[in-house]
């Protein structure tokens, strides 16, 4: 919980923008909070607090990545999460794996949206690209006593030059305003992630085979020579596909190998 002051209009503004022109029914702003799923795992616990709900926030001081992985943000950064129950969009629980690559895909063509001209590409298994660097990332997490929500954070480089992030950030990183040719309010791109987030999510439900092409023609890591490590499992090999439940395909010096989840390093 944080002690924010009052929100100011043009933020108020944005709030209602967004619950006319999404699905979102609710938006919980904070001008500086620790990490926005935190507080969204926090709040989908409770039967009563409503789903697609958002938690956006200025700055994060502890935003979370996968595994112990932090997420730099600051201003003119888009950093929220999203509650959601996936029933609501037809989606069963064995589609919910798919649903990091989804957001991603999402994400992907927003950024397309508002600056056409960039390359955007989707790196597995759940980070976005600009121009061959880092722009964004996603975590998805369950509430321990809620089985039927998800919260999908998502952190984006928007209006924040990367100029004045860390040396190692820089070396790996990109933000819309320095690559992508577009200075955007974040409330923008926020907006528009939401309506493709949908998009999508309906999209994953109707026709998998169809988002799984999307996947694969947006795909960062294809034919490309990656290692992917899970825990003592390690497999190198050229990058053939995302197959249909998510996994990458590997061509190795064993064969054809899927990867469930991992952490991939490019080596080629």
């Amino acid at each position: 919980m944080t002690n924010d002051p009052p929100i100011p209009p043009h933020v108020i503004d944005a709030i209602r923008r967004v619950r006319q022109d999404t699905f979102v029914r609710r938006v919980d702003w904070h001008a500086e909070i620790d990490s926005t799923n935190r507080e969204a795992l926090r709040l989908a616990v409770d039967p009563a607090s409503p789903a697609s709900r958002v938690i956006w926030a200025e700055t994060q001081t502890a935003g979370r990545g996968r595994g112990a992985n932090r997420w730099w943000s600051a201003d003119g950064s888009l950093t929220f999460s999203l509650i959601v129950e996936p029933e609501e969009y037809s989606l069963a629980r064995s589609t919910w794996p798919q649903l990091s690559l989804t957001t991603g895909l999402a994400v992907c063509r927003a950024l397309l949206e508002i600056a056409p001209a960039a390359t955007v590409t989707l790196k597995w298994p759940n980070d976005v690209f600009l121009a061959d660097r880092k722009i964004g990332g996603i975590l998805i997490e369950s509430p321990s006593s809620q089985a039927d929500r998800l919260v999908i954070g998502i952190g984006l480089n928007v209006q924040n030059s990367l100029r004045a992030a860390p040396e190692d950030v820089r070396a790996v990183a990109s933000s819309l305003i320095d690559d992508g040719g577009a200075d955007v309010p974040p409330v923008d791109v926020l907006v528009e992630i939401l309506r493709q987030w949908e998009t999508a999510a309906r999209e994953l439900a109707r026709d998998p085979a169809s988002i799984c092409q999307a996947w694969n023609e947006i795909n960062h890591l294809a034919n490309r020579v990656v290692e992917v490590t899970a825990g003592s499992t390690v497999v190198l090999g050229r990058c053939l596909e995302i197959d249909p439940s998510g996994a990458l395909v590997l061509q190795s010096e064993r064969g054809r190998e899927s990867c469930l989840a991992g952490t991939v390093r490019l080596v080629e």
